[in-house]
């Protein structure tokens, strides 16, 4: 998370457009963690084995308060396959990011700041064709393709340098 948040803050257009809140590591209960926060535009999530339902519930509360919050999930939990069939489980969630999250992520953000976004120009998402500006019959899931690997982990800015952990 700390190196997506780097990343991001690292592309001017990014930092100059989004306040990014510190991060949420302890497993507070996420109705209070969405009321005592400011109204949030986008929430990433990323979510492993060990925090995957403490995730979701975190995504339901967050939708109940802000309706119109662009919530994201990535990680080793955001399934590739069969990506469809859990965002229906989990309508609370809009996009599924794939494999490294740095490069999406931040595609995320800038496509969430156009008038009309269209997320599938960004490889290694799924999402349910409801939130993007094109027009996808009801129900449609789109995959837009795989990911841009990151072939040096060296290329991304490290978020101790960046100051991202010192809250």
């Amino acid at each position: 998370v700390g190196t997506l948040v780097a990343y991001a803050q690292a592309q001017p257009d990014l930092a100059e457009a989004y306040e990014f809140l510190p991060l949420l590591f302890l497993r507070e209960d996420p109705d209070a963690v969405v009321n005592r926060s400011p109204r949030v535009d986008v929430l990433g999530l990323s979510s492993y084995i060990w925090n995957e339902q403490w995730n979701l519930a975190l995504a339901r509360a967050a939708r109940e308060v802000w309706p119109d919050c662009l919530i994201v999930l990535g990680g080793p939990q955001a399934p590739e396959r069969d990506g469809d069939r859990f965002l229906v489980a989990h309508p609370e969630i809009d996009i599924l990011v794939h494999h490294e999250g740095e490069h999406a992520f931040a595609g995320i953000l800038r496509e969430r700041l156009k008038e009309y976004p269209h997320y599938g120009i960004i490889p290694g998402l799924t999402f349910q064709g409801r939130i993007d500006s094109l027009v996808h019959p009801e129900g449609t899931t789109i995959y837009s393709g795989a990911a841009r690997r990151i072939d040096a982990l060296s290329d991304l800015p490290s978020p101790y340098l960046a100051g991202v952990f010192d809250k």
